[in-house]
C-alpha cells in the first residue's frame, strides 16, 4: 500500500509518527517528573523503615558537654517522637546533667598569693593539704609560714547544670541507604532538630571578696616592707595559712559563693544522623546546642554530643 503513496506523502507520514512518538514519551516524562515532586505519594518506593504516623522512643542517650572549662558534666538524654509524614515530626526531649569538678576548678579555688615568689607551685594538688606549701620550717623544725604568702582563690562564673525539657520540631530533610564495608547495605536519616523549652541551673557567681572579708587577690605589698612581712588579717589579700586549718572555711568548696538556683528560657538546634536495624530499631548519634536565655551574661551556651537507640511503633 505504501507503494501507491507518493514519495512525498511518505515524508509527511514519517514526520507525523515521529512526533507522535517524541510528544508520547515527553508527556510520559512529564508524568514521571509530576509523580515523583507532586503526589502525594513517598518519593522513595518500598522504603524499609517508614517514619510516617509513627511513634519513637528513644534513650537513654549518653553523651557529654563539651564546652565548659572547669565542669565536667556527663547526659542522660531521652526523647519522644511523633512524625506527621516522612519529613516532619515533633519531639519531647529531657536531659539530665551529672556534674564534678575538674582539676582546674579545684586549682583556681585553692590558688596562692605569692609576692615573694617563693611558694613552689601555684595551688595544690588534689589529696595534698592546701596549705602545705604555704609552710615552711624553723631552726627548731616547726612549721613557719613562708613571707609573702597566702591563699588567693579565684571564684569565676560557673553555672551546673541539672535538667533540661524542650518540645521541638524534627525535620528529615535525607533518607538513603549507603554500602558498608562494601557487603552490607545500611539505611540512614539525616535529621536537624528546632525547639525550645526550660532549663533548671545552678550558677556560682563571681566573687572577688571572700567570706573573712578580704580581697581573694590584689596588688603586692609596697618592697620596703615585703621583705619582712608575714600573712596577717588585713596586710596581705586572701586568707591566711593557719595551722589549725581555719582557713578552710574560705577557700575551696567551703569558700564558694552562694549558689542560685535558676530556671531558664532555652533554645535549641542540633543535628545528627540515625542508622537503621531491624525493622523498628536505630542507632542514633547527635550534636546539640543548648542556649540559656536571660542570664547573667546575657546568654549561656553548651554544645553537647550524643550517642543512643531507638524504637518506631
Amino acid at each position: 500500500m505504501l507503494s501507491l503513496l507518493r514519495p512525498k506523502d511518505i515524508k509527511l507520514i514519517s514526520l507525523l509518527c515521529l512526533c507522535f512518538f517524541v510528544c508520547e514519551g515527553a508527556f510520559a516524562q512529564s508524568k514521571r517528573f509530576r509523580k515523583a515532586t507532586e503526589d502525594d505519594d513517598e518519593v522513595v518506593k518500598n522504603k524499609l523503615f517508614p517514619k510516617k504516623k509513627k511513634i519513637e522512643l528513644a534513650g537513654p542517650d549518653l553523651g557529654l558537654i563539651l564546652n565548659q572549662s572547669y565542669i565536667q558534666s556527663f547526659v542522660l538524654h531521652a526523647n519522644l517522637n511523633y512524625y506527621f509524614d516522612e519529613e516532619w515530626g515533633f519531639t519531647l526531649e529531657g536531659l539530665l546533667a551529672l556534674n564534678s569538678d575538674k582539676s582546674e576548678r579545684y586549682c583556681i579555688e585553692r590558688f596562692y598569693n605569692d609576692f615573694l615568689n617563693q611558694v613552689g607551685s601555684s595551688c595544690p594538688v588534689p589529696g595534698q593539704d592546701p596549705a602545705g606549701p604555704l609552710y615552711t620550717t624553723d631552726g627548731n623544725g616547726d612549721p613557719a609560714p613562708i613571707k609573702g604568702a597566702s591563699f588567693g582563690p579565684a571564684y569565676v562564673p560557673i553555672r551546673e547544670l541539672g535538667t533540661i525539657l524542650t518540645g521541638a520540631v524534627v525535620w528529615n530533610p535525607v533518607y538513603g541507604k549507603q554500602l558498608a564495608f562494601l557487603s552490607n547495605t545500611v539505611y540512614f536519616d539525616l535529621f536537624l532538630t528546632m525547639g525550645g523549652g526550660i532549663t533548671q541551673s545552678t550558677y556560682y557567681p563571681k566573687q572577688i571578696v571572700l567570706r573573712n572579708g578580704e580581697i581573694s587577690r590584689g596588688t603586692a605589698p609596697p618592697p620596703d616592707e615585703i621583705n619582712d612581712l608575714l600573712c596577717t588579717e588585713g596586710n596581705i589579700p586572701g586568707a591566711c595559712p593557719e595551722l589549725d586549718g581555719s582557713h578552710n572555711a574560705f577557700i575551696g568548696d567551703a569558700g564558694r559563693p552562694d549558689p542560685v538556683t535558676e530556671s531558664t528560657p532555652t533554645i535549641t538546634l542540633g543535628v545528627g544522623q540515625k542508622f537503621h536495624f531491624k525493622k523498628r530499631f536505630n542507632f542514633k548519634a547527635e550534636i546539640r546546642n543548648y542556649t540559656l536565655l536571660g542570664t547573667a551574661a546575657g546568654f549561656d551556651t553548651f554544645f553537647m554530643t550524643w550517642i543512643g537507640v531507638g524504637v518506631r511503633f
